[in-house]
Order: C-alpha cells, then structure tokens, then sequence
C-alpha cells in the first residue's frame, strides 16, 4: 500500500512540475504579446509624427508669408508624401489622436528650439525611438530666411 501511494505522490508532484512549466510558457507568450503589441503602437505613433512634421513643412514652405499652422484645420489642406504606415490626409484622425502640435505658437518660436528642447510637435504617449526634428526646423529657419 505504500508502494501505490508513493507512486501517486510522484506523480502529482510531476503533475504540478509540469502544469508550473505549461503556465510559465504561456504567462511568457502573453508577455511577449503584449510587448510586440506595444511597439506596434509606439511605431504606429512615431509614423503619425512624422507624417504631421511633414504636413507642417509643407505648409510653413507654402504659405506666404511663411508662418506655423494655426490648426488641425490648416494642416488638412497639405498632401505630404507617404511616411511609412501612415498617409497624411487618409489618417488624419489617427494623426490627430498620436501628435500634439502646439499651434499657438510662432514660426519664430519653433525657429529658436534647439532639437534637444524641441516641444512644437510630439507624440502623444511613447515612441521606440527618439525622433529627430531637424529637417523640419531648418525647412522654418530657411522660410524665415527667405521672408
């Protein structure tokens, strides 16, 4: 009789081994879900930064006299090329709901930022990897030039 219930024993502690083992994989692929999940959506809002940066140069090269956007309004009228996943006009509402542009400011004040305190435009939440405002900032500091 000792013999069977040692048996047993072994077997539920095997049992509990393996199920520990099972739940680990799978709380891991969960895990590693929810992470791919997460830079998808920090990717999907860095293309939204950069289409709405691309917006705001063509718009601040176009306008005459050179000046920032006033609104989301303003921008929906520039067609910028396709930035990755993400198309200018098509996307606007996920543009709008991934980018803070601060539209109060001037085309001198965003002419003054450095890259490094570059607050004009951001997304709103995390991004993967920093983004690089320069092209934009020299695209204003050439239309201030020119004025």
């Amino acid at each position: 009789m000792k013999r069977v219930k040692g048996k047993y024993v072994a077997i539920g502690i095997v049992a509990a081994i393996g199920a520990i083992v099972i739940g680990s994989v799978v709380a891991a692929g969960f895990a590693y879900k929810k992470a791919v999940g997460r830079l998808a959506e920090e990717d999907r809002r860095l293309s939204c930064v950069i289409a709405a940066a691309d917006a705001v140069e063509l718009f601040v090269r176009e306008s005459d006299p050179p000046r920032w956007p006033g609104s989301w309004d303003e921008l929906g009228s520039t067609h910028p090329q396709e930035t990755g996943a993400v198309l200018g006009p098509r996307d606007r509402e996920l543009i709008e709901a991934n980018v803070i542009i601060d539209f109060t400011l001037t085309l001198e004040e965003v002419a003054a930022q450095t890259p490094d305190e570059f607050t004009a435009i951001q997304p709103n939440g995390g991004v993967h990897s920093p983004w690089n405002p320069e092209r934009l900032l020299d695209a204003v500091r050439e239309a201030l030039a020119e004025d």
